[in-house]
C-alpha cells in the first residue's frame, strides 16, 4: 500500500536529481541554450494536444477537468520559444530536434492508449516541479547570458507553475494506491528521459565548441 507521503517523497528524490542536473547545464553556451528550446518545442508544440487527449481518457470529472483547464493554460507557449529562437538571431527550422527529445513527448501517446492516462500526471508534475525549483535560477542564468527577449518561455513558466503544482499535488492527494503507483513510475521515467535530453544537447554542444575552436 502506498500514500500520499511516498508520492511526496519520490517526488522529492526525482527533484533532487533534476536540480543537479539543471545546474550543470551550459545554459551560458548559446549553441546549448538554442539546442534547449528546440528540444523543449518538440514537446511545447504537443502539450495542449497531449493535455487534451488526456482528459479524455481519464474518467474521473475531477482529473479531466484540471487537465482541460491546463489545456487553456499551455496555449500559445510554442510561440514564446519561436521569439526566443528569433531574438537568439536563429530560427526552430535551422536547429535540430534530437531523438530523446522527440521520444520524451511521444511516448506519452503510448501512456494514454495502451497504459494509464494517469501516467501523464507523472510527466506534469515532474516539468512543474523543475519550472517551479529551478525555474527562477535558470532565468537569470540565461538572461545573464543572452538577454530577456530570449527568455520568455522561462519566464512564463518560472511564475505560472508555482500554482501549478501546488494544484497538481493537492490533486493527486486523493487518487487511489493503484493510480499512484503509475503516477509515480512515470515521474521517474520522464525524469531519466529529460535527463537524456540534457545530455544530449550538452553533448552536441560540446563537440561544436570544441569543432570551432
Amino acid at each position: 500500500m502506498s500514500t500520499h507521503q511516498d508520492l511526496l517523497k519520490h517526488f522529492e528524490d526525482v527533484q533532487n536529481r533534476m536540480d543537479q542536473a539543471i545546474e550543470q547545464f551550459p545554459w551560458e553556451n548559446r549553441s546549448a541554450y538554442l539546442s534547449w528550446l528546440r528540444q523543449t518545442y518538440e514537446y511545447a508544440k504537443n502539450s495542449t494536444r497531449i493535455l487534451a487527449i488526456t482528459a479524455g481518457f481519464l474518467t474521473e470529472t475531477k482529473y479531466s477537468n484540471r487537465f482541460l483547464q491546463h489545456t487553456v493554460e499551455e496555449k500559445g507557449h510554442e510561440k514564446l520559444l519561436e521569439n526566443d529562437t528569433k531574438h537568439l538571431s536563429s530560427t526552430l527550422a535551422q536547429l535540430k530536434a534530437y531523438p530523446e527529445a522527440k521520444a520524451f513527448h511521444q511516448s506519452l501517446y503510448y501512456s494514454m492508449l495502451y497504459d494509464d492516462p494517469m501516467a501523464i500526471f507523472g510527466w506534469v508534475i515532474m516539468l512543474e516541479g523543475i519550472a517551479c525549483r529551478k525555474g527562477g535560477y535558470i532565468y537569470d542564468r540565461v538572461v545573464k547570458a543572452h538577454g530577456p527577449k530570449g527568455a520568455s518561455f522561462l519566464k512564463v513558466h518560472a511564475t505560472e507553475d508555482i500554482k501549478h503544482i501546488e494544484s497538481a499535488l493537492a490533486t493527486l492527494a486523493t487518487i487511489t494506491d493503484s493510480e499512484r503507483l503509475v503516477v509515480i513510475d512515470a515521474m521517474e521515467m520522464y525524469a531519466d528521459l529529460y535527463c537524456l535530453v540534457l545530455n544530449r544537447v550538452t553533448a552536441e554542444s560540446s563537440k561544436q565548441t570544441f569543432q570551432a575552436a
